[in-house]
């Protein structure tokens, strides 16, 4: 074995290579990223926020996950070495948070949301409040859901993160104008992202509209659902509800069989 002196420059430029990428928020651009992050801390491991940016995408690509258990576990050893910075840090808060919210575990999310606003009140990040947002639906708290909300749709220049977060709040609420404007507002910040036609989908089942599910379920397979095992478990649901909305219902429980295998929440 051998010892690299810390490569502090090395490091920056990778960490600023990785949010570049994972602002991009699809599933090859946040898998890069995630080797980005890496190969910061690999060159610098103290005090570099990396660190938290790695537990974030790692909890992001959970829901795609081959091995769940494993890779959980993966991430929970970064947690624990990086759980006292949720006190100081509102990356380390943010990530360490998602982290809880990838794996059901939402009054944890909530609980160290609430740790760090207690001691931060003015520095909290529009990732903070999204993923509270996230626990918040998940708990059935909608009253301080809705008011989280109405704070990140202030935020200009949301990136697809935030959107899609207020997506999944403002879908509960069947607001299909807010969802066609947070749509619109995905598509100016990247016209061939997938969210877009997820989002479409599942306004169109929302509203039972099913047959304007099929130029969307052709989107998602010509582009291979951007190799996302998630994405694809959509498209098998969507595929699923046109095919009910043809008659033909024991296709489509083949297909939303397959979905559910693939991930849960469909």
């Amino acid at each position: 074995a051998r010892f690299d002196k810390p490569d502090k420059s090395k490091a920056e430029n990778l960490l600023s290579q990785g949010l570049f990428s994972l602002r991009k928020y699809s599933y090859m651009e946040v898998n890069k990223a995630a080797k980005y992050f890496y190969s910061s801390m690999e060159n610098q491991f103290e005090d570099n926020k990396a660190a938290a940016w790695l537990i974030f995408t790692f909890s992001y690509l959970l829901k795609n996950s081959n091995d769940y258990i494993n890779d959980a576990n993966t991430i929970f050893k970064l947690v624990q070495l990086f759980e006292a910075k949720t006190f100081t840090d509102v990356d380390f808060a943010s990530a360490i948070s998602y982290f809880y919210y990838a794996i059901g575990k939402y009054n944890a999310a909530i609980k160290t949301f609430d740790k760090y606003i207690t001691l931060n009140s003015k520095s909290a990040t529009p990732e903070l409040f999204a993923v509270r947002l996230l626990s918040l639906i998940k708990v059935g708290d909608l009253e301080k859901a809705g008011i989280t909300a109405e704070k990140l749709m202030t935020i200009p220049n949301k990136d697809l993160f935030i959107i899609n977060v207020l997506y999944q709040y403002y879908k509960i609420q069947d607001d299909f104008d807010t969802m066609d404007s947070l749509i619109k507002e995905s598509l100016r910040i990247s016209p061939e992202n997938l969210f877009a036609t997820v989002a479409q989908g599942e306004k169109l089942i929302r509203a039972k509209e099913l047959t304007g599910l099929k130029p969307l379920i052709y989107k998602i397979n010509g582009k291979n659902a951007n190799g996302s095992k998630f994405i694809y478990s959509k498209y098998l649901k969507f595929k699923g509800f046109f095919l009910i909305s043809k008659g033909k219902s024991e296709k489509a429980a083949m297909d939303f069989q397959k979905s559910l295998s693939l991930h849960e929440d469909i």
